[in-house]
């Protein structure tokens, strides 16, 4: 038997006997017997997702089988992810992103920007970053952003003679990921991770944070990492010798696009609209949910988007995981777990109590140590936005708060296996054998401490916004 398939057995036995084992611990004063029913489940999937037994969608679907197959909740309660505005939403901001891609309007995007700025080093890792930020909240993947922007960024530097390995090369790759990666945080619309964070909030803080709050409640944060992350990759990146690239090379690319298609332009103007309504939804009274299934609808009525695309050009895994990853917060609340996790927690949380910079502070640090160990991106933003929602409570601060932190920290690089998406981005750049990865992971530990001082930042400005 091979390592892999033991070490998925072992998982898939122990999760078993602790799953059986909790359950039949007498219940609590606070809780009831299908609260700790749905424990058991839980700890069971948490084993599950660590060990690998199956795949996490998998897992996480099973999950929400066996809340329903126990009588924890009736079966629409296990899979009321499915019908939620934000599993819905997901889907029409992956359609739209399936349009962007197809018609190459997202590639047209990223060169017209790069045209603006210097043909230098400094010009082309500011014009790639700005790339990824532009282009952010049009596409939900972050996935596809990656494998679209590090073939950019390596063009540009073969355009301008970097060799692999160079500092060149990871300043420009590093921009990318500094861009279309950690930049899709300030958007609710550009990450897998926010759909999933954001669907475990209580249903009065999903109410409150639409799109353009989101947004504007990131702002300060979303600059210190920008500005913190564009210096040193300028300073630690900077190449021996500064060479430019004709401004040609980017004008050739696009020729080569040739002109803006009817597709195109059908896609890009339903987009520019999408934006403007998902804007103004607080102001016309427009849900942002039905803007974006409309446009989606539009895409697929004008065929930009095709069947046969819809149906194997989706990631439906991934949908069915964030659906299931939805049910699961609702379940949780609805049987007062939540509730209970705080009235246990109340005597350590005085150490925090009005002091939202030891807060933010103590659970980034806390993540980053248990991502050395616990890596899986999914389940750890689950797990953790779960557990730490009692404590915003608790402290009358807006449950979002916590999720951000947690979606933030949960992006680091320290080492290879722990960042799936990195890997992605690190993957399409070439991995080793193009890149360095003692050399890039030097900005992963700037980035934990500007992510940190992101949230100071932040704080004042909550404070006039309300939410804190």
């Amino acid at each position: 038997m091979k390592k892999t398939d033991a070490k998925r057995v072992f998982g898939a036995v122990l999760g078993i006997v602790i799953a059986v084992v909790f359950v039949c611990l007498p219940v609590p004063d606070g809780l009831t017997h299908p609260a700790m029913v749905a424990l058991g489940i839980t700890l069971w999937a948490i084993i599950y997702w660590i060990f690998q037994v199956f795949s996490i969608f998998i897992t996480s679907m099973l999950m929400c089988a066996l809340f329903a197959l126990t009588g924890v909740v009736p079966f629409t309660h296990a899979y009321s992810g499915f019908s939620s505005s934000t599993w819905w939403f997901m889907l029409a901001a992956l359609g739209m992103s399936l349009a962007l891609t197809k018609t190459g309007l997202m590639k047209r995007f990223a060169y017209s920007i790069m045209k603006l700025f210097s043909p230098t080093y400094k010009g082309q890792v500011l014009g790639l970053i700005a790339s990824g930020i532009i282009i952010n909240p049009f596409i939900p993947s972050a996935t596809a952003k990656l494998c679209m922007g590090v073939p950019i960024a390596e063009s540009v530097g073969e355009a301008m003679g970097y060799e692999k390995k160079s500092n060149g090369m990871h300043g420009l790759f590093l921009a990318v990921v500094t861009g279309f990666m950690l930049m899709s945080v300030c958007f609710i619309s550009a990450n897998f991770f926010g759909y999933i964070a954001f669907g475990l909030l209580p249903a009065e803080t999903q109410a409150e944070f639409t799109w353009i709050k989101w947004f504007i409640s990131m702002l300060p944060w979303g600059i210190v990492v920008a500005v913190g992350c564009l210096i040193s990759i300028w300073v630690l990146y900077r190449p021996k010798e500064e060479k430019h690239f004709s401004k040609g090379y980017v004008n050739q690319e696009l020729a080569a696009m040739g002109p803006m298609t009817m597709n195109e332009k059908l896609t890009l103007g339903v987009f520019l609209v999408a934006v403007v309504l998902w804007a103004l939804q607080k102001i016309i009274n427009v849900d942002g949910t039905v803007v974006a299934v409309f446009a989606l609808l539009i895409f697929l009525i004008s065929n930009v988007i095709d069947v046969l695309d819809f149906k194997t050009k989706i990631p439906w895994d991934m949908l069915f995981m964030v659906g299931s990853m939805i049910s699961f917060g609702s379940i949780l609340n609805e049987l007062k777990i939540q509730t209970y996790i705080s009235k246990q927690l109340a005597p350590y949380i005085g150490l925090f109590t009005g002091n939202p910079y030891i807060f933010i502070t103590v659970v980034a640090i806390a993540i980053y140590l248990i991502r050395f160990i616990y890596v899986d991106q999914v389940s750890s933003i689950t797990i953790f936005v779960v557990l730490l929602i009692p404590f915003a409570q608790a402290m009358s601060i807006s449950p979002w708060i916590c999720a951000m932190v947690v979606f933030t920290s949960i992006l680091t690089w320290n080492v290879i296996y722990q960042n799936g998406l990195f890997l992605i981005g690190y993957s399409a750049g070439g991995g080793e054998e193009s890149i360095s990865f003692p050399a890039i992971s030097k900005l992963s530990y700037i980035y934990m401490a500007l992510n940190i001082l992101g949230f100071w930042a932040c704080i004042p400005f909550w404070h006039l916004l309300g939410i804190l």
